[in-house]
């Protein structure tokens, strides 16, 4: 059985439309209203008045998440297309790519970057932000690692110190004769 709507009247239905215009949460305008309202009343009744929420669809991508490079029109003519080739997320960036393509992304991607900042494009900062740390981890795991030489680890060193004295010790007893 569905539950009874409660009448509010007139004014607490125009505090709860001023509410939800200035942000304000439920329990926000339930102390405004003083108390004679209880809060999940009030967020039911902001349900209402916003209407439904769409959800995406598993797999869809929203209108927010492709970010577009575009500069503010006062220099679009002057300032060339920095982010045209590069990946747009982190999923982009090409598999088989070799490490000097990756270098070659980043540093293309550090330059929108900066240039990013500079037109304070917001939505393509983060993105580049999120591609190059997705370069930067890509970079790393494909670097080989560094060829360590057993001869300059520190047992290694100790031990030619002492072979190197008892060979000049031997030397000496031989010379001496």
């Amino acid at each position: 059985m569905a539950r009874k709507r409660a009448e509010l009247g007139a004014e607490s239905e125009t505090r709860i439309a001023v509410g939800i215009h200035r942000g304000e949460t439920a329990e926000q305008i339930a102390a405004a209203l003083g108390g004679s309202v209880s809060s999940r009343t009030i967020g039911r009744r902001m349900r209402e008045i916003r209407g439904p929420v769409q959800s995406p669809r598993p797999g869809a991508k929203s209108p927010a998440a492709e970010v577009v490079y575009s500069p503010p029109p006062r220099d679009r003519e002057s300032r060339p297309d920095v982010a045209g080739n590069l990946p747009a997320s982190p999923d982009e960036i090409p598999e088989g790519a070799s490490l000097p393509e990756l270098l070659s992304l980043l540093e293309r991607c550090k330059s929108a970057l900066a240039s990013a900042e500079a037109d304070k494009n917001l939505p393509l900062v983060g993105q580049m932000i999120r591609v190059a740390a997705s370069l930067s981890e890509t970079i790393r795991k494909a670097t080989p690692p560094k060829q360590v030489d057993p001869n300059d680890a520190p047992d290694m060193v100790a031990l030619r110190v002492e072979a190197a004295r008892k060979w000049h010790e031997m030397i000496d007893l031989v010379a001496d004769g």
